[in-house]
């Protein structure tokens, strides 16, 4: 016989293999030009522009008959089908002018400004996708919901940046000094990162909006280091980071799926046209048999804003499970004072870091009460999975509930902002010694966290947790178990790190750490 017009015959479909992996080879080059003028004994300016090519050559991913079939039979039965192109070329080309100058308004003051372009590369990574085991359309499918191509190959941009800063720089009288700089960064196309699967913490990057950071730094000097006697420095910085999501070529944001998941929660309330009760995965009278829904009498809840600024992740927090810390944090302080005789020098050390944001909307999961099969028996009073109350019907029995939606957070009553909360202030001191044998040989003797504590957090009273330095999302980055949310039977014993969507990440200090080296000159 035949098979489509010709002679039938066996694949090995799958071989065992299966990963993915990233062979795109990266091909950058670049040149820069500068110049430097200075039309006045005061006034010294430099003037450049740098040029890079960023050139990624994809792999080969048609070399597998099986992965054609697959492709194939995908197409023959999805609307958007998928177009398994090979050895894709991204390239990307940016120009990046830059202009500095210092003005010496007297011996004892300068002024110093400067602006400049600069590009990130992507991730060669991100570029491409290929996986060992043929049918991966599935996987590549994924893609396609941010916009992106339906191809392996993906257009992912380099970040690229305006900076501007401006310094005051002023030698008091004496031996002190202070240096004032107030800056702004302005990023297009930044890149983040987001879940591709979580269980196993799998990421990919994409280009998702304008990320804007400004601040001031602040440096006070006293002393000099390499001299007998103390010497301080003082260095305070200020940052304030926000990030607007852009819409991707389908139109969509990336807080879409958020929202999305928002408007699952609000469709099983009664304003927002949910049932009472449900059988067989349908809307039923209550009574007997029927599944009550535990949120039919609670309100609708609010959507985020797809046009507005938000704290800055590292990983878009979208989906159960991902990492809740904001990145960076706003204020970080740093107290350094040196006593210094001869060979000796005793060197104490005072950091502090404060006001990180973490927060995310979908950070507990729910029943979904359509999935669930046969109730428990019994009454519906003193259910605490049951906070809004129910309007009829019998408790669900979570071991025959097959699907999850997200919930609001158990603790605070909501779905949580992005950065809703504030990290704990570290306060850490540490102390370095070193001694001079001789013109060749240093000892050095460094003592980390001598003293160390946390506090000043900002969360709510069913978050806090006494003397913690940080909480993240009770399933960390995307693996190990989630928050248990509703997702449990009266009576069932309950891990109590389960029963909470943010856990201290670790506990009332960091450890003590001393180091000891000996430092030679050849």
């Amino acid at each position: 016989g035949t098979c489509g017009g010709g002679a039938c015959e066996y694949l090995v479909v799958a071989g065992g293999p299966s990963g993915s992996f990233n062979t795109v080879v990266p091909k950058f080059a670049a040149f820069s030009l500068t110049d430097n003028w200075k039309p006045t004994d005061k006034l010294n300016v430099n003037v450049g522009v740098r040029y890079d090519s960023f050139i990624f050559q994809g792999a080969d991913t048609t070399n597998s008959i099986a992965r054609a079939l697959y492709f194939s039979a995908y197409n023959l039965t999805h609307a958007l089908p998928l177009n398994n192109a090979s050895a894709q070329v991204e390239s990307y080309r940016v120009l990046q002018p830059r202009a500095g100058l210092t003005y010496t308004i007297d011996p004892r003051t300068v002024i110093r400004a400067s602006y400049g372009r600069y590009a990130e590369p992507p991730n060669a990574a991100f570029e491409q996708y290929n996986y060992l085991q043929p049918n991966s359309t599935g996987l590549l499918a994924n893609f396609t919901r941010f916009g992106l191509p339906n191809t392996p190959g993906h257009d992912v941009r380099p970040e690229i940046s305006n900076n501007y800063d401006l310094s005051f720089e002023h030698q008091f009288r004496g031996d002190v000094s202070m240096k004032l700089t107030p800056f702004l960064r302005s990023t297009q196309d930044q890149i983040q990162n987001f879940f591709l699967d979580q269980k196993t913490g799998f990421v990919s990057g994409l280009n998702v909006g304008m990320q804007s950071s400004r601040g001031f730094e602040l440096e006070v000097d006293k002393g000099d280091f390499a001299r007998n006697g103390l010497a301080g420095r003082l260095a305070f910085t200020y940052t304030y980071s926000t990030i607007r999501y852009n819409r991707e070529p389908n139109g969509s944001s990336i807080v879409d799926p958020i929202n999305t998941a928002i408007a699952q929660y609000n469709g099983f309330t009664k304003a927002g046209g949910g049932a009472p009760c449900y059988a067989g995965g349908a809307p039923a009278p209550c009574g007997a048999g029927t599944v009550a829904n535990p949120y039919y009498n609670d309100s609708p809840r609010g959507y985020l804003d797809p046009n507005g600024s938000y704290a800055t992740f590292s990983t878009f927090p979208g989906g159960i499970g991902t990492v809740a810390g904001a990145y960076g944090a706003p204020y970080v302080t740093t107290l350094l004072v040196q006593y210094k005789h001869d060979r000796f020098s005793l060197t104490p050390a005072v950091q502090l870091f404060a006001g990180q944001r973490f927060g995310t909307p979908e950070n507990t999961p729910g029943i979904d009460p359509t999935s669930c099969g046969a109730p428990l028996a019994g009454g519906l009073g003193g259910d605490p999975r049951y906070p809004y109350g129910a309007a009829g019907g019998q408790p669900y029995d979570a071991t025959t509930c097959g699907a999850q939606i997200a919930i609001p957070d158990p603790a605070t009553g909501k779905f949580d902002a992005i950065g809703a909360f504030v990290q704990p202030a570290q306060l850490n001191v540490h102390l370095q010694a070193t001694y001079d044998l001789s013109r060749r040989v240093t000892l050095v003797a460094n003592f980390a966290n001598i003293y160390s504590a946390c506090f000043g957090e900002k969360v709510p009273a069913a978050i806090h947790y006494a003397g913690s330095c940080a909480y993240g999302l009770t399933a960390g980055a995307g693996s190990g178990p989630q928050p248990i949310g509703n997702v449990y039977n009266p009576g069932n014993t309950l891990q109590p790190f389960l029963n909470r969507a943010y856990d201290p990440t670790f506990g009332t200090g960091f450890p003590f750490n001393m180091f000891l080296e000996a430092r030679i000159k050849i």
